[in-house]
């Protein structure tokens, strides 16, 4: 799902959908940008299965960094 909002997480993003018209790189890129914003407590990431879509969702923190 994109930018979806839900009950309890807020809004939501889907890495997959963030990066569909991307080069390899710039997926890299961004993914690497949520694992360190994730690390940094300003977002929640979600996978269901493995090799499945990554849903990024506001994080504890995010408040504080905005």
């Amino acid at each position: 799902y994109t930018h979806t909002r839900t009950r309890n997480l807020g809004a939501a993003f889907s890495l997959h959908t963030l990066c569909a018209r991307s080069s390899r790189s710039e997926v890299a890129a961004t993914f690497f940008a949520l694992l360190l914003l994730k690390k940094q407590r300003a977002l929640d990431l979600y996978q269901s299965d493995p090799y499945s879509d990554i849903i990024a969702t506001p994080g504890p923190l995010m408040i504080s960094i905005i």
